[in-house]
């Protein structure tokens, strides 16, 4: 059982590497259309087809349904990321206006990108005294890496350099539409699951011809529930995929370097503080160190991505 998750990533990982890769709509719909078969089967391997006909509700209001709510959790993962740059964080592109170092920086991009056979990212930085990067963008084709004013000032060149290299891995590697995609499948194992709790119990237990009080309870209880465990296989997830851009980041800008960094960002780490709502792109804060709720964090710890990139070359030179 414990290598299914290891055995799930690889086969991801293959079908994200691929040489002409499909486009990001088409893996949309043969996931939900995989969640559709999927569901439909459950629903008539335990009979619960009649239960919902009793209710008016058939098996294309399945599948309509999954379509609706799948298609809305994924556009609000895609599109708030953008929101989140240009209204919260009123992040700037680098220009003809910025400094030396981001023009440096940009570089830097451009050069790592044409390594990773990737699109220039577009380059963003927004004011805060934290020390902070992140991507965003639902392709290769369009992404964005926008760091802090904090973290700029804070590392050196080669320091950054490894942090952009970290943050292109990500984008070459399909994390962001991986991410947004498994976020809005899983939604549909919260809301159905819950809903047919609900209809279940009026029926077979209050004996009610339709859903009452009670059956909203339940629902919300089990919302907040499989909602919990979701969360959870998508942090880990994307903690698995950290430590391979950290290992993306020393390949592109060298390991030294992004050994470096990643000491850097450990020692300022008490000063990297973004409220937690933001953890899915990349920030983290107080309330996500509390070991009660490690499970929950998008990131590893940065001492434990120190350990693993160090081992990686202790792998790589033995």
């Amino acid at each position: 059982m414990a290598k299914a998750p290891r055995q799930f990533l690889q086969h991801l990982e293959r079908l994200l590497h691929r040489e002409h890769p499909l486009p990001p709509l088409i893996w949309f719909f043969l996931a939900n259309a995989g969640v559709c078969v999927l569901l439909s089967f459950s629903i008539l391997l335990f009979g619960l087809d009649s239960q919902l006909a009793m209710h008016n509700l058939y098996l294309h209001h399945v599948w309509l349904g999954v379509m609706v709510s799948s298609l809305f959790g994924t556009l609000i993962l895609l599109l708030s990321s953008r929101l989140i740059v240009r209204v919260i964080l009123d992040a700037r592109l680098v220009d003809e206006n910025s400094g030396t170092k981001e023009h440096q920086l940009q570089l830097i991009l451009v050069r790592q990108s044409e390594q990773a056979g990737i699109v220039p990212p577009q380059l963003a930085v927004y004011h805060s005294d934290d020390l902070n990067a992140f991507a965003i963008g639902h392709s290769n084709f369009s992404a964005m890496i926008v760091i802090s004013r904090g973290l700029l000032d804070h590392l050196s060149l080669d320091e950054l350099s490894a942090v952009i290299g970290h943050e292109i891995t990500h984008i070459a590697n399909g994390d962001m539409l991986a991410l947004s995609i498994m976020q809005g499948v899983l939604n549909l194992f919260v809301h159905l699951p819950a809903r047919l709790a609900g209809i279940i119990f009026d029926q077979w237990l209050l004996n009610k011809p339709a859903p009452g009080p009670v059956s909203l309870v339940v629902s919300i209880l089990l919302h907040l529930f499989i909602g919990g465990l979701t969360a959870m296989l998508v942090m880990w997830f994307s903690r698995h995929r950290e430590f391979r851009a950290d290992a993306g980041g020393a390949m592109l800008a060298g390991q030294a370097e992004m050994l470096a960094a990643l000491r850097s960002l450990y020692a300022g780490e008490q000063k990297n503080r973004i409220p937690s709502p933001l953890s899915i792109y990349g920030m983290t804060g107080q309330l996500f160190e509390s070991r009660i709720l490690r499970f929950f964090r998008s990131h590893p710890s940065l001492a434990e991505r120190i350990d693993a990139l160090r081992s990686h070359r202790v792998q790589e030179t033995g």
